[in-house]
């Protein structure tokens, strides 16, 4: 899929894997880990549910704009977000997972949350290698985009917002 981006962007074999490649793994590698040593403290003093629905917005909607993109600029601009949001998001999950699950069921409750993680991230990824053919690589992050907006609003609606042990332990 890179090689399609890659083409959009009048991009040759070498500035396909300095830009996409390099420059975009280090967009996430920076932000996203400065966003989750960011998110990890605030999930601890924050609405966590709320502070993740937020999360999956900017997500969605960076992944939305991402879609639209038509320099490389403006691409490694909306992948920022993107970085933000999954760097973001991990602490607060786990710190939720920690609050809402017994500690005795803890443990299969964090791997089938790893487990499922990488099968979404898979599942992406073989239906984005079908669907960019067809519909050009845009609408692979539109839908992801579409998909981590709509899940953002499940999130608010059914996820149980627990009180932080954090705040227990310390009264």
């Amino acid at each position: 899929n890179l090689s399609v981006v890659a083409k959009s962007f009048d991009f040759d074999s070498l500035e396909r894997d300095q830009n996409l490649g390099s420059t975009v793994a280090m967009i996430y590698g920076i932000i996203g880990g400065a966003a989750s040593v960011l998110s990890g403290c605030l999930a601890d003093i924050i609405d966590r549910k709320r502070f993740l629905f937020v999360l999956a917005v900017i997500g969605g909607f960076s992944s939305i704009c991402t879609s639209r993109a038509l320099t490389f600029e403006i691409f490694a601009l909306c992948r920022i977000g993107a970085a933000i949001a999954l760097g973001g998001y991990l602490p607060v999950i786990l710190s939720l997972i920690a609050d809402l699950v017994p500690s005795t069921e803890r443990a299969e409750a964090l791997a089938l949350f790893t487990i499922s993680g990488g099968l979404a991230g898979g599942v992406g990824n073989a239906l984005a290698v079908f669907v960019t053919p067809a519909c050009g690589w845009q609408s692979a992050y539109l839908a992801q985009g579409a998909l981590a907006t709509s899940g953002a609003c499940l999130l608010l609606a059914w996820l149980p917002n627990p009180p932080c042990r954090l705040h227990h332990d310390r009264e």
